[in-house]
């Protein structure tokens, strides 16, 4: 049995061209949505088991893969896309785009972030015209 000290001089840790290479390497192999990984195989290929990582370490871990995929992804051939699995719509995959059907799943997602991101302009607008900061000093703003 290992100490705790052992299990955490065992975590890999990553500068940002060893973990691009790494996720090259994987990619090689998940070309098209035919053929994804899903992201609990694609952290534990990198990572290791998650059961060795706390919550903190998991979204570190995860925030650094995710910002490695789009560096990938605006510098590299390596364009990967992620969509949800058609069996499970919670587990999330991730594959290199060939098609226009791939780009679609793409451009759906950039699609629904754009909203999003619209969304919130027209929040912060309205924020600031019904001065909601002034309710929240005043206690209004439950």
């Amino acid at each position: 049995m290992k100490t705790q000290i052992q299990q955490e001089f065992e975590k890999p840790i990553y500068t940002r061209e060893e973990l691009c290479a790494k996720l090259k390497t994987i990619f090689k192999k998940h070309i098209g949505r035919e053929n994804p990984i899903t992201k609990q195989t694609l952290y534990t290929r990198v990572f290791g088991s998650p059961e060795n990582y706390d919550a903190y370490e998991l979204w570190y871990n995860w925030m650094k893969m995710r910002t490695a995929m789009n560096w990938l992804r605006r510098t590299t051939k390596y364009f990967i896309v992620s969509k949800p699995s058609e069996q499970y719509q919670t587990i999330w995959e991730y594959f290199i785009v060939v098609d226009d059907t791939d780009a679609d799943t793409y451009r759906n997602l950039l699609t629904g972030t754009r909203k999003k991101i619209n969304y919130m302009l027209r929040r912060v607008d309205k924020a600031i015209q019904e001065n909601f900061a002034e309710d929240v000093k005043n206690g209004l703003a439950d």
